[in-house]
């Protein structure tokens, strides 16, 4: 199911970033990384590396540009 109608299924759209930031954090190890993103990816992509569901409030709330952090 998309976020949006017309947009890219959640599924796919997790099966296709979180591998990738997995790879990059992989290789990058302790330092810190930077990525540029779109919020449903990056949404998916909090929820994956912290264990939490994906927080919608903050989908919903995030502005063109903003910033998410994490720390793993």
């Amino acid at each position: 199911m998309p976020a949006l109608a017309g947009w890219e299924p959640l599924t796919a759209c997790r099966e296709r970033v979180v591998p990738a930031v997995r790879r990059v954090l992989d290789v990058h190890g302790d330092e810190d990384v930077v990525l540029v993103g779109h919020g449903t990816a990056w949404t998916l992509v909090v929820a994956e590396l912290t264990g939490q569901p994906p927080d919608l409030d903050r989908w919903e709330s995030l502005a063109m540009p903003d910033l998410l952090t994490v720390d793993t």
